[in-house]
């Protein structure tokens, strides 16, 4: 926690697994237990906060989602994301 705050991050109000960096583009981060996902804008963010953490842990980068508790995540070539849970029904 103190690492996050330290990189600008603060808890969300409304769950304890997000944390928010807000400037002018948000950066989001959920956390569950060892899992980060990582939301922002551009690939600039994207790299200052890996290159941010790396420093501080010892981090293995995945690249994009693409299952993470039971959903399955998907990207069209339009940038739309679709969670599923097909493997539940």
């Amino acid at each position: 926690m103190a690492l996050l705050a330290d990189l600008g991050f603060s808890k969300s109000t409304s769950d304890n697994c997000l944390f928010v960096k807000s400037r002018r583009a948000p950066v989001l981060l959920n956390i569950y237990v060892d899992d980060i996902i990582i939301a922002c804008t551009s690939l600039k963010q994207l790299h200052d906060f890996e290159n941010a953490i790396s420093k501080h842990l010892r981090v293995k980068i995945l690249g994009d989602i693409q299952h993470i508790l039971g959903w399955k995540v998907t990207k069209n070539s339009a940038g739309i994301v679709h969670i599923t849970q097909d493997a539940y029904i």
